[in-house]
C-alpha cells in the first residue's frame, strides 16, 4: 500500500546563523521548567523559543564548558534538579537545571578513553551507558563504574546498537555486535533469562544498526533499524516473539528507520520522510513538505523525534531542527494536490457543494477540492471570485467579467439558463442573501450596485444609488448581509444601507469616527448580536455600534487584534466572533473582550485572507486567500489555559576587565559592581503552543517614565546610580492559543 500524502502544518525551521545552526541533532528533551535541551554534533543547547544557551567543549566560561565534544545524549533527573550530558569521548557532565552551570563530572571508566559512548539511561541508583565496545554501569552510591557486558568478546559481528532500553519492569535491554539480546535488572545488574521464538537469544541480522527502541504497548516494544521495523512481543517471563515489518502496510519494508515516537494512539516514524501510523485505524500516512516548490525538505535525514506536552512534534535531522503542531487544532488547510502537486495560489471564494467537496474560485481558474486534498479542474484560466447555490442542484458562478450557471459540474452562460440575466450576464458578484422562497439579493463586484432576482417572476432589478427609495449613496458594494428576518445591510466604502426586504426600500447610514468626525471605511462585513452591530472596517478594525450605527467602541491592534486589515466576521455560539485578517485568524470573546490569534503555525493555509472569502457551514468556517484556504472546525478549537513559564533567563554584565554572565533562572537578586559598563537582562516567556504570544506579551515597563510596555525579551541598563532596582517581567496569567467553544 502506498501511503497517502498529507500536507503537514507549517513547520518552524530553527536552522539559521542566529539560532540553532548545528547539524546532526541526536536528542531532544524538555526540562521541568519547559526549556528544550538539544544534543548536537557540536554542543548541548538550552532553548526557550527565542533565546538559547550553548554548552560545548570550548566556551569562554568554565562553568559552561563540557568535558568532551560530540554530544550524544541528554537526560534529566527532575528530583535532584540535574541535567546529565553524555559526549562521545568525554565524561558525564552534570548541570544544575536552573542555573545550567556544571555541578560535577562523572569521570568515564578507566582505560576507555578511545571508546565511543552513545546512550545513557538514569535509574534510581545507577546510570547505564551504552558504548561501541560494551555496556557500563555507574553505581551512584559507590561512585564507580563496572562493565556489565563486553561487546568485543562476543565476536566480530557488525551489529551496532546505538540505543539501550528500559522497559516498564525496570529492566535494561541491550544488543551486542553479533545480534545477541541481553536483559538485565537495572538495580542489581543481574541478567534476566530470555528466550526468543523458543530458542536462545541469537536473533538479528548481521550488518544491522539499531537506531531507536520504544515501548509500544504493555507487552510489546518496537525497534527501529536500518533494515526496517522490528516488533518484540514478550510476556512476564521474557519469552519473546520477534516480527519484522509488524504493520500490514509494507511501506517501511527494508527501509531505514531512524527514530520512533508514540503519542496516545499515534506512532510517528522517521524513515525516508516522516510516516504517521494510526494504531486504532491501522492506517499509515506520509508527511511531506506543504510547499510544492520548497528547496528544503525538513523531513528528510531525520534522526530523532520528540513529542512535547504542547502537542508539538520536534524533528531533529542531520541538517538541523524544526517543530510543528501535530495535535488536533481544528484547522485543516488546502493548498496542494498530493499527487499532481498543483496548487491553489490565490483563492477568492470557497463554495461548499456538499459534504467533503468544495469549489475554489481562484485568480487562474475554478477548481473542485475534495476533503482529502485532491484538486480537479472545472475551468482553467479566468478570474473567478464567487459562487452560491440556487436550488441545491444548480449554482451561480461569478467570473470577473461573466456569470455562469453550474449544472452537473459543468458551466453554462447564465443567460442560456436564466434569460432574465441577459442584461446582467457580464456582471460580477461578491455576495448574496436569500429572502423567503423567491427572492435573491446579490452584491456586485464591478460598481453596479445590487441585483434583486425574483425567481418566481423571472425578473432581475438593478438597484443603483440613484434608484428611487434605494437610499444608497454609492454603487460600490463590498458585501450584502441579512442581519434580521426583514432587513439586509449593504456595505460600501464609506457608507452602509439598511434595506427593508419587504419593499426593497433602504435607509443610508454613515459611521462617523468620534474623534475626527470623518466617515469610516472600507466596510467589508457585518453581524448583529444582542442589540449591537459588529462591523469589519478594513484598516480600522472591528467596530461595535448600537442599532442606529452609533459607535460604542472600536477594537484595534492596541486591544489585541492581530491586524487592522479585517475581512470576514462570524459569530460562533453565544459570545465568540471569528475574524479573518491580513495577519491570521482572530477569535474575539465578546464577554471578556479578549483576542486570540491563530497563524500559519497553527495550521492556516497562510496568514493572509481575502475580503469575500469566507462562508459558514454548520459549525465549520471555510475561509481562504493567499496560498489556499482553511476549514475551521470551531467545535474542535480548545483553550490552552496553561500559563507560560516566565523567568529572568540571563544576566550579562560588561566590566572594563571582561564580561560576566549568569543564567540561573531561580535567582531573584543580583549584585552588580560599581565599575559596571552595561547590564543586559534577558527574560523568557515559554509557550510552545503558540510561539508568537510570548514575544508580543512579554515586556518590561519603566514606571519612572510611565512608558508603554516594551515588547522585547531583554532590557539594557546603562548609567544607573548605585542603589536597589526592581525589574518586573509580566505575562497574562492565562495565555490562550484557543478558546473554549461555548464560553
Amino acid at each position: 500500500m502506498i501511503a497517502q500524502t498529507v500536507s503537514y502544518k507549517t513547520v518552524v525551521d530553527l536552522n539559521s546563523e542566529e539560532s540553532i545552526y548545528e547539524a546532526n541533532i541526536r536528542k531532544i528533551i524538555q526540562d521541568k521548567y519547559k526549556y528544550k535541551w538539544i544534543a548536537t554534533q557540536e554542543s548541548a543547547i538550552r532553548f526557550d523559543g527565542k533565546l538559547l544557551n550553548r554548552f560545548s567543549h570550548s566556551p569562554n566560561q568554565v562553568k559552561y564548558k563540557l568535558s568532551g565534544v560530540d554530544v550524544w545524549d541528554i537526560e534529566e533527573d527532575t528530583l535532584k534538579d540535574e541535567i546529565f550530558i553524555l559526549t562521545s569521548y568525554g565524561d558525564i557532565d552534570v548541570l544544575n537545571t536552573a542555573s545550567a552551570s556544571i555541578k560535577y563530572r562523572i569521570t568515564r571508566p578507566a582505560n576507555q578513553e578511545n571508546n565511543w559512548f552513545m546512550d545513557m539511561i538514569l535509574v534510581e541508583n545507577n546510570i547505564w551507558i551504552n558504548s561501541f565496545k560494551g555496556l557500563f554501569v555507574y553505581k551512584k552510591n559507590e561512585k564507580k563504574f563496572t562493565e556489565v557486558l563486553d561487546y568485543s568478546k562476543e565476536g566480530s559481528g557488525s551489529v551496532i546498537s546505538k540505543k539501550i532500553f528500559l522497559d516498564q519492569n525496570k529492566n535494561i535491554w541491550a544488543v551486542d555486535k553479533t545480534g545477541n539480546l541481553y536483559v538485565y535488572n537495572s538495580q542489581d545488574l543481574k541478567p534476566v533469562n530470555v528466550t526468543i521464538n523458543g530458542n536462545n537469544p541469537v536473533l538479528l541480522y548481521p550488518e544491522l544498526v539499531i537506531n531507536d527502541i520504544i515501548q509500544f504497548s504493555n507487552s510489546q516494544i518496537l525497534i527501529a533499524t536500518n533494515s526496517g521495523l522490528f516488533s518484540f512481543k514478550f510476556d512476564n517471563k521474557y519469552n519473546i516473539e520477534i516480527r519484522q515489518n509488524p504493520f500490514s502496510d509494507n511501506i517501511l519494508h527494508d527501509q531505514s528507520v531512524e527514530s520512533l515516537c508514540l503519542h496516545n494512539h499515534t506512532l510517528f516514524i522517521a524513515g525516508t520522510t516522516i510516516f504517521v501510523y494510526d494504531t486504532l485505524l491501522k492506517k499509515v500516512t506520509e508527511l511531506r513538505d506543504r510547499n510544492a516548490f520548497s528547496s528544503k525538505n525538513l523531513f528528510q535525514s531525520v534522526q530523532v523525534l520528540y513529542y512535547d506536552i504542547s502537542n508539538m512534534l520536534w524533528v531533529g535531522s542531520r541538517d538541523g531542527i524544526s517543530y510543528f503542531n501535530a495535535g488536533v487544532t481544528g484547522l485543516k488547510s488546502f493548498y496542494k494536490d498530493p499527487e499532481s502537486n498543483f496548487v491553489l495560489e490565490h483563492v477568492f471564494y470557497v463554495f461548499p457543494a456538499n459534504d467533503g467537496l468544495y469549489y475554489a474560485s481562484t485568480m487562474n481558474g475554478l477548481y473542485s477540492v475534495s476533503d482529502d486534498g485532491k484538486i480537479k479542474t472545472v475551468k482553467k484560466d479566468g478570474w473567478f471570485n464567487y459562487q452560491f447555490s440556487i436550488d441545491g442542484n444548480n449554482s451561480i458562478v461569478s467570473e470577473r467579467n461573466r456569470l455562469f450557471v453550474m449544472k452537473g459540474g459543468k458551466l453554462y452562460n447564465i443567460e442560456d439558463v436564466y434569460p432574465e440575466f441577459r442584461n446582467y450576464s457580464k456582471f460580477s458578484l461578491n455576495s448574496h442573501i436569500v429572502c423567503g422562497d423567491s427572492m435573491i439579493i446579490m452584491g456586485t463586484e464591478n460598481f453596479k450596485g445590487v441585483l434583486a432576482w425574483n425567481l418566481k417572476k423571472k425578473e432581475v432589478i438593478n438597484m443603483l444609488a440613484d434608484t428611487q427609495g434605494s437610499g444608497m449613496l454609492s454603487n460600490v458594494v463590498n458585501a450584502v448581509h441579512k442581519t434580521h428576518e426583514d432587513f439586509a445591510v449593504v456595505l460600501s466604502d464609506k457608507s452602509l444601507t439598511k434595506i427593508n426586504l419587504k419593499n426593497l426600500r433602504g435607509k443610508n447610514y454613515i459611521i462617523t469616527d468620534i474623534g475626527s468626525n470623518e466617515a469610516i471605511g472600507t466596510l467589508f462585513d457585518i453581524l448583529y448580536s444582542k442589540g449591537n452591530y459588529w462591523i469589519a472596517a478594513y484598516g480600522t478594525g472591528i467596530i461595535k455600534t448600537d442599532e442606529h450605527f452609533k459607535i460604542k467602541k472600536i477594537y484595534t491592534t492596541a486591544d489585541g487584534l492581530s491586524n487592522n486589515g479585517v475581512y470576514k466576521i462570524f459569530q460562533v455560539y453565544d459570545s465568540l466572533i471569528y475574524i479573518t485578517t491580513n495577519n491570521g485568524l482572530n477569535i474575539f470573546n465578546i464577554k471578556t473582550e479578549k483576542f486570540n490569534k491563530y497563524s500559519i503555525f497553527n495550521g492556516l493555509h497562510s496568514n493572509t485572507f481575502e475580503e469575500a472569502c469566507g462562508v459558514m457551514l454548520n459549525t465549520d468556517i471555510l475561509a481562504g486567500g493567499v496560498k489556499g484556504f482553511t476549514k475551521i472546525a470551531t467545535d474542535k478549537i480548545r483553550a490552552n489555559t496553561a500559563a507560560p513559564a516566565v523567568f529572568i533567563s540571563k544576566l550579562i554584565c560588561e566590566y572594563p576587565q571582561g564580561v560576566v554572565d549568569s543564567i540561573d533562572i531561580m535567582s531573584h537578586k543580583f549584585i552588580i559592581n560599581n565599575d559596571i559598563l552595561q547590564t543586559s537582562i534577558y527574560f523568557s516567556g515559554i509557550n510552545w503552543s503558540n510561539p508568537d504570544i510570548p514575544l508580543t506579551h512579554t515586556g518590561y515597563l519603566n514606571r519612572a517614565r510611565m512608558d508603554k510596555p516594551q515588547h522585547t525579551n531583554f532590557v539594557t541598563l546603562i548609567g544607573l546610580l548605585p542603589g536597589t532596582y526592581h525589574l518586573e517581567v509580566k505575562l497574562p496569567t492565562k495565555m490562550e492559543s484557543g478558546v473554549s467553544p461555548k464560553n
